[in-house]
């Protein structure tokens, strides 16, 4: 039986590509040599379907297509009816209708969007996920080009995106809608055909042309890790990547990328699960120590009280007064009660151990304790660094003479002093000091001095971040603020920056981790941290006035009111809950780099950045800065100094005074 629906479907064809088979199927039929009476109304039923379609068709190519084949069908009965009506003397006209496509019927698919629109916003976020899902699923993109068309879909297909009966609960609203349709098959069985209702959708509808350019937009990411020699630091993890694997429509090049972001993933993962062996394996080891510091206090309390008692009852014998005798025997009494509590403390403590040998293997050298072996040396380092840290030991701060010119340290705004640290004050470190942002928890610029003739080029070792002693936890994002996300731990002054005449007495894990604080970090995509940034942190440490030894580099934050806010839970991760916190994730960073112009000379040369991570746009993905890293340009993000102090409020003083002093350069000289 008919429904109102299924009639209207066979009424008209449903998309331009059914169209297209449609005409494909009635030219393997038809007999070129004559038309049967049959093959005439094979094509009248063609011509009269093909053109009620034109209510769907909205784009001009799509309706230039389909009236194409509409035409060739009215030549050839044109032609077969004229054959005919010779004697005649005259060929009978076909109706407009059937020669015509009709026009475009906004209403029909206005009435389908609106309907959807409601729908989805019906749904819970679970639900939005499993839409875009099943939607994406009955569309295809080309596989070269960023053509998107209708791709018509058994409903067993769709069923197994989620929850079957939550899937099909989704398609029957969307066919109630009218943005879904029946193709054929039994109407709810397995092997029911489904597509989108209308190709127009693809267009006018603004749900499906987000999803839509959400997957081009993917297609443009894979298309930069190609142009860009399948860069590691191109690939996706995380949301990215999982949405990326629900994509049924990938080609070649986007299989590999997923799949290389897939290994890259889990080898990231495996790297966390043996770093958190070995924190595990250094929490044994100190608990081994505790129990051992316990056992020779427990002895030593033992011998003790041993002595003090025997003592004490010696004196109780010889005493010839029953108070003397009570009171020596209460205090030795006192003693054995405090070795039967330290005897019950090592009791406790040698179950845990035990406990941990029980979940643990300690009899391979990968085991947890033989593991912590290497973990106490590879972190011994970073310990000796934070122990001299505390009394000055190895701080060597900014040096504002450092090129043999005076080269101060900004000035704050009234108003960056009362968001600042310690009032603005510069914490100082190893080549390098920092002005940190209370609010904004992280650094206002570092100023670094960096000598060319002393760099040397030492392995890199593991990233084992801290907190800052200098500033109080609660100022400082934590290593929660970069769990399950994009953001890698961009560095203001990167251990490239500091090494260099290192005293003999710190290790190269020392040198790496006085940069590895989150007061020195902030969060940046991994895209942009590995690409564009990194490639002008190279550039001003090797580019810039190449024949200057020395040079100082200034790095910091432009602070904007609508900079980007990513809330995170305590332990990782997105949240949203009252108790999360907040990071202001920056669009902006730049830099400014001097020098000395020439040897012994006191003229300054001066280069000025600005790059942004993403656009004001969509602060949740990163911004695409294609370049050549071997032929890399500059001046495309060169700027002035005194641009730098509009964006930041900060005061460089003579440095904004800076113009170019070559007309073929972006760098700068000090006007005479």
């Amino acid at each position: 039986m008919k429904t109102p629906e299924t009639s209207a479907q066979q009424d008209r064809f449903g998309s331009l590509a059914e169209l297209r088979d449609a005409h494909n199927a009635l030219l393997s039929r038809i007999s070129e040599e004559s038309l049967t009476s049959e093959d005439e109304e094979q094509i009248q039923e063609f011509l009269e379907k093909a053109a009620a379609a034109g209510t769907l068709f909205d784009s001009a190519a799509d309706r230039r297509q389909a009236q194409g084949l509409l035409d060739y069908w009215v030549t050839t009965q044109y032609v077969q009816a004229r054959e005919s009506a010779k004697d005649q003397g005259s060929v009978p006209r076909l109706p407009r209708a059937q020669t015509r496509l009709a026009r475009f019927d906004t209403a029909t698919v206005g009435e389908a969007t609106e309907n959807a629109d409601r729908l989805i916003q019906s749904f819970s976020a679970a639900d939005q996920e499993l839409a875009r899902r099943v939607l994406l699923r009955l569309t295809e993109l080309d596989a070269e080009t960023e053509e998107v068309r209708t791709a018509p879909t058994a409903r067993s297909s769709l069923e197994v995106l989620g929850d079957p009966n939550i899937v099909r609960t989704i398609i029957d609203g969307l066919i109630g809608a009218g943005a879904v349709k029946r193709m054929g098959g039994d109407p709810g069985s397995a092997a029911e055909q489904l597509s989108l209702a209308n190709e127009a959708l693809l267009r006018v509808w603004d749900w499906l042309k987000q999803w839509l350019e959400q997957r081009i937009r993917f297609r443009d990411t894979v298309n930069y890790w190609v142009h860009h020699a399948r860069s590691e630091g191109a690939l996706i993890r995380g949301v990215l990547l999982d949405e990326a694997r629900t994509f049924h429509d990938l080609n070649d090049r986007e299989r590999e990328f997923v799949e290389r972001s897939r290994n890259a993933e889990i080898s990231q993962t495996q790297r966390l699960r043996k770093s958190r062996n070995r924190f595990r394996a250094l929490f044994i080891v100190a608990l081994l120590l505790l129990i051992a510091g316990i056992g020779l206090a427990w002895h030593a309390s033992v011998k003790g009280a041993e002595a003090v008692a025997a003592l004490a009852r010696e004196k109780a014998a010889r005493a010839s007064e029953k108070e003397a005798r009570d009171t020596a025997v209460q205090k030795a009494d006192l003693y054995q009660e405090e070795n039967q509590r330290y005897a019950a403390l090592l009791e406790e403590s040698r179950q845990i151990v035990g406990f941990y040998q029980k979940e643990y293997d300690t009899s391979t050298p990968d085991s947890p304790f033989q593991m912590s072996i290497e973990a106490f040396q590879q972190n011994l380092g970073a310990m000796a660094w934070v122990h001299s840290s505390q009394g000055g030991a190895e701080r060597v701060p900014y040096d504002a003479d450092f090129l043999g010119i005076s080269v101060p340290l900004p000035e704050l705004t009234r108003d960056l002093k009362d968001d600042a640290y310690d009032s603005g004050r510069p914490l100082g470190y190893f080549h390098y000091s920092l002005v940190f942002h209370r609010k904004r928890r992280t650094a206002i610029y570092t100023a670094c001095n960096y000598d060319r003739t002393k760099a040397i080029r030492v392995r890199h070792g593991p990233d084992n971040f801290r907190f800052d002693s200098y500033i109080a936890k609660e100022y400082q994002h934590g290593a929660a603020a970069y769990v399950d996300n994009d953001f890698d731990r961009g560095h203001f002054v990167s251990r490239l920056d500091v090494l260099w005449d290192r005293p003999g007495s710190l290790t190269d894990e020392a040198v790496q981790s006085a940069v590895n604080t989150y007061a020195n970090t902030t969060p940046q995509y991994e895209m942009f941290n590995r690409g564009l940034w990194a490639r002008i942190e190279d550039w001003v440490r090797t580019k810039h006035n190449p024949k200057a030894e020395r040079v100082t580099i200034f790095t910091g934050t432009v602070f904007r009111d609508d900079d980007y806010s990513y809330r995170y839970s305590k332990d990782g991760g997105w949240s949203n809950a009252p108790e999360s916190r907040t990071a202001k994730v920056a669009r902006s960073f730049w830099k400014i780099v001097v020098s000395c112009h020439a040897a012994g000379s006191r003229e300054p040369t001066v280069d000025a950045f600005l790059a942004d991570q993403y656009s004001s746009v969509d602060p949740t993905t990163p911004k695409d800065n294609p370049f050549d890293w071997n032929a890399f340009d500059a001046s495309a993000y060169q700027i002035r100094v005194a641009d730098i102090e509009e964006l930041t409020g900060l005061d460089f003083g003579e440095l904004a005074e800076c113009e170019p002093w070559y007309a073929t350069s972006r760098t700068t000289q000090m006007k005479p």
